[in-house]
């Protein structure tokens, strides 16, 4: 995995060269990896997604807010994933509810849905969970 994203959009997977026709200036788009961990060519798989995704939210306007796993326990979550992620997204509901449920903050149950990264764009293990938040909820009445 990790050898096919370090070579991504580079002379090793091949290109195709495209040629101005008015100045004869040559430009080379490499081929990419295709890796679902990628970052450089997930660009149109990630679009794809959020589309879909995007048909089954609210249709309310949402942030996008990041919550990260201190450095500190990046060696416990190496040994202990499953205990160590799963903690990690309740701690980001438990938050984002606390926050939003205060009146001085919208006073109400935000949505949220959250997707998990455990690498960096430098591929650095590096934990964080990617989450989109509702701009508002529902209140004790429901409204």
């Amino acid at each position: 995995m990790l050898n096919s994203i370090s070579v991504c959009k580079t002379p090793a997977l091949g290109g195709v060269a495209y040629v101005c026709q008015q100045c004869g200036v040559v430009h080379t788009v490499y081929k990419s990896c295709g890796n679902s961990h990628c970052m450089l060519c997930q660009g149109k798989k990630r679009m794809e997604w959020q589309l879909k995704l995007a048909n089954r939210l609210y249709k309310v306007p949402y942030s996008h807010v990041t919550f990260t796993l201190p450095e500190e326990l990046r060696n416990i979550a190496k040994s202990n994933p499953r205990v160590i992620y799963n903690i990690l997204f309740r701690s980001a509901w438990q938050a984002t509810k606390d926050l939003a449920a205060d009146t001085k903050t919208i006073g109400a149950l935000p949505g949220m849905v959250a997707v998990l990264h455990t690498f960096g764009s430098d591929l650095k293990y590096h934990v964080h969970i990617h989450c989109l938040v509702t701009f508002g909820g529902i209140d004790d009445d429901y409204n």
